[in-house]
């Protein structure tokens, strides 16, 4: 089914190194990661602080920081594969291998938590249309909320992943607390924003035997979605906290919370669950939050912040064809070339 474009939100964890594959400069000293239980539950900082800086590159999985698994190395130039199990593992499911799953370089995994839970699978399979049924749904012997059985993931994965268009569909990583912003109000952070490059195909977990009748098969819930940020920010860009936070260091006037670009408020489903899809007026203000962001760390920031400003600008333009017949003023002042047409139409 051809669903209509959307654009799709990744929570990310704060990293002090720039989420590009290495453990944290100073791992003990980055208590905004532990917002995400996963990470507060498992992380060694004894351990981590024996392998500051490294990359995992050059490690030992059993030596990853915890943050690997949330995501925190989207930005990483290298591949490197992750060993995933099934959840209820040993609970009379132990014909579940552990799966690899492949992290191609500059990517991260979008798991929409809401689209699986069961409460949600009648009411997505009304609105969408889609084949799914809890009659398949299997008796695990232990309490859940979650789509369990293949075909239900499937539907639910493949239509939320159906409507991120490669190449045209945006992806926004955001973070739950960083070190500069004392109280978000609830608020999550914009960290980046590139566009789609690629949407993976859903991956089943492997199995210790052929013969799967009677048995249960489930997928991963992590779809790998590869994007186009890369260091030079030419297609795509992170926000300058990280040299925000070090002229802060050394300027005791200035604050980087005034860079700070939060998610809008009124669209704050479409960042939780940790991925969602992004509505087109999500991302216009989405984007915008970020262009204030840049334009106030011109000048005062080293970085290619006028680049960035033009690459919003002809998203901003994108989104305003992609919303239907009447674009809006922004799209109309660039079409008779007037440079940052969105952002001249967004003052006036």
């Amino acid at each position: 089914m051809d669903y209509p474009m959307k654009h799709v939100s990744i929570l990310v964890p704060w990293h002090d190194t720039g989420w590009e594959g290495r453990v944290c400069d100073n791992p003990r000293g980055n208590s905004s990661c532990l917002k995400l239980r996963r990470i507060a539950n498992t992380r060694d900082d004894d351990a981590e602080e024996s392998i500051a800086g490294q990359s995992i590159e050059n490690l030992e999985r059993a030596r990853w920081p915890a943050c690997i698994d949330e995501r925190a190395a989207f930005m990483a130039p290298f591949e490197y594969d992750r060993m995933v199990d099934y959840p209820y593992f040993g609970k009379n499911f132990d014909h579940f291998k552990t799966t690899r799953l492949r992290h191609p370089r500059y990517s991260a995994p979008a798991v929409p938590f809401k689209w699986p839970l069961l409460k949600e699978m009648e009411k997505l399979g009304e609105e969408y249309g889609l084949d799914v049924q809890l009659d398949r749904e299997p008796e695990l012997g232990l309490p859940t909320k979650w789509t369990e059985e293949r075909e239900n993931q499937l539907a639910l994965f493949n239509c939320f992943a159906g409507h991120l268009k490669p190449e045209r569909s945006l992806v926004f990583f955001y973070a739950k607390q960083v070190p500069f912003v004392e109280d978000t109000g609830g608020r999550r952070i914009l960290i980046g924003v590139g566009r789609v490059l690629n949407v993976h195909p859903a991956v089943e977990y492997e199995y210790s035997t052929q013969d799967l009748s009677g048995k249960l098969r489930s997928v991963l819930w992590e779809r790998m979605i590869q994007h186009s940020i890369r260091p030079e920010f030419e297609d795509g860009f992170l926000l300058p906290y990280h040299a925000a936070i070090v002229k802060a260091e050394n300027d005791p006037e200035f604050d980087p919370a005034t860079i700070a670009a939060f998610t809008p408020s009124d669209r704050s489903p479409e960042f939780s669950y940790v991925s969602e899809l992004v509505s087109h007026d999500g991302a216009i203000s989405s984007l915008l939050a970020c262009a204030e962001s840049l334009r106030k760390a011109k000048g005062v920031l080293d970085g290619p912040w006028d680049g960035c400003l033009q690459w919003i600008d002809a998203r901003l333009n994108e989104l305003g064809t992609a919303r239907g017949a009447y674009p809006g003023l922004g799209s109309v002042l660039n079409a008779f070339g007037l440079p940052l047409g969105n952002f001249i139409a967004r003052v006036l």
